[in-house]
């Protein structure tokens, strides 16, 4: 169940933007929701050998030695604010692959020590849904940015991906063969529309709201846009799109998609209504 209140809070305090709802699906690279137990079980503290002034030196590490990648639900203390957190950190098996064996010159990035990477939103069958901690004024940034807490031992990864960069990096798969849409279409706003986060969409405005639909074998899902229709009450898939938002007080946010064919709507429309329900007029 999700927490408006608590979710209005954050948005208000600008620790989130709420319109700003990114996912994780729930058994892709074997992603799973563990306890704090678990989680804790699984890392191991070693020795890796980075660079300081003098030359090279030692740091201790905590790295995550399973090969599946771990989600822990935890509240943290946030300068005296309790919030509810999605914490993560990727297995050392990655970096072996990639980089060698821990002992290169090179620092581990904070990715592979466990770190705070968002607030947690809710969790379904299906996903766990988030909104990065952000850098207010530029709501489309993203890198690794981090904050220390005086009460955590982990940090938190500020906009470790911006919300239009997240979408279109799942949108990837849709640009298939020679002939299909290579150019996304900018979609042009109603005066009395605006982009709101799925908890708070509804089917009789005209508003719009982004929620992940399964609709390629295999692939992750897409994120599907979809506006409210005040005449029926039935909202409209529009296609697989993103969003470039701005300051909510300046109405300059954007939507931009690819339009899907009738099958993928088709396959949309029924992932929607198994995991959201039919909606009725």
């Amino acid at each position: 169940m999700v927490d408006r209140e608590l979710l209005d809070k954050f948005h208000d305090l600008f620790i989130i933007d709420k319109r700003s709802v990114l996912w994780w699906q729930l058994g892709f690279e074997g992603r799973r929701i563990v306890s704090e137990e678990e989680f804790n079980a699984g890392l191991e503290e070693v020795e890796h050998e980075c660079y300081i002034e003098d030359g090279e030196g030692v740091e201790k590490v905590k790295i995550w030695n399973e090969e599946y990648v771990p989600i822990l639900l935890k509240e943290i203390n946030f300068d005296g604010i309790k919030i509810p957190s999605f914490v993560s950190v990727r297995p050392i098996s990655d970096y072996d692959s990639m980089a060698g064996p821990l002992k290169s010159n090179f620092p581990l990035e904070i990715y592979y020590s466990p770190h705070i990477r968002g607030v947690f939103v809710e969790k379904t069958d299906d996903f766990v849904f988030w909104n990065p901690f952000f850098i207010y004024g530029n709501l489309n940034c993203w890198g690794t940015y981090t904050y220390s807490l005086k009460e955590e031992e982990m940090k938190i990864i500020l906009q470790p991906v911006s919300t239009d960069k997240f979408y279109k990096n799942l949108m990837k798969s849709l640009r298939r063969g020679k002939r299909t849409q290579k150019k996304l279409e900018k979609l042009e706003f109603e005066d009395d529309s605006r982009v709101v986060p799925y908890y708070e969409f509804d089917s009789h405005s005209r508003n719009y709201t982004i929620y992940p639909a399964k609709i390629l074998e295999g692939k992750l899902d897409l994120p599907v846009i979809i506006k409210g229709n005040p005449k029926t009450g039935i909202p409209n898939i529009l296609g697989a799109g993103t969003v470039y938002l701005c300051d909510e007080r300046e109405r300059g946010e954007a939507i931009y998609y690819l339009e899907l064919n009738a099958e993928e709507i088709k396959l949309a429309r029924n992932s929607f209504i198994q995991r959201l329900g039919r909606v009725k007029s």
